[in-house]
């Protein structure tokens, strides 16, 4: 409507021109269902609707970023109480190796659950920034 508002000079009655925006509309393709809504009827309906539930599901999968790392996969943590803008000659890893015991992927990111050396499970999840894998157990 603001289109044609702008190109009409600003005009503001709009109740003779909505019947055509309406029509305009509905003899529109739309991009979501390929189909104009005035070619929508009972018979195809539950085709169309089937079709954007699975073009949502397809979205929302493709949101979801693979995991970095594995289940069993050596890892170090970040020292918890490190101030935020500290020098570079201190050491911001833990010194104990962590294995990672499940990966929740629940989210959009995904957040992982480590168990310390004696299996004690840490108390928060991390996120992949909050991890640096181990390449070898010399590391």
């Amino acid at each position: 409507m603001e289109r044609y508002f702008a190109a009409h000079g600003n005009l503001r009655r709009w109740t003779h021109q909505l019947q055509p925006l309406v029509e305009s509309y509905n003899n529109t393709v739309h991009s979501s269902t390929n189909m104009k809504p005035v070619d929508v009827t009972n018979e195809n309906s539950r085709q169309l609707y089937i079709k954007l539930q699975t073009n949502l599901i397809k979205k929302r999968r493709s949101r979801i970023i693979k995991p970095k790392y594995k289940v069993g996969d050596l890892v170090r943590i970040p020292i918890d109480p490190l101030p935020k803008f500290t020098k570079g000659a201190r050491a911001k890893w833990t010194k104990e190796l962590y294995k990672i015991i499940k990966i929740d992927l629940g989210r959009r990111v995904p957040m992982y659950y480590v168990a310390g050396p004696e299996g004690a499970v840490y108390p928060r999840r991390l996120y992949e920034k909050q991890i640096n894998k181990v390449s070898s157990v010399f590391d």
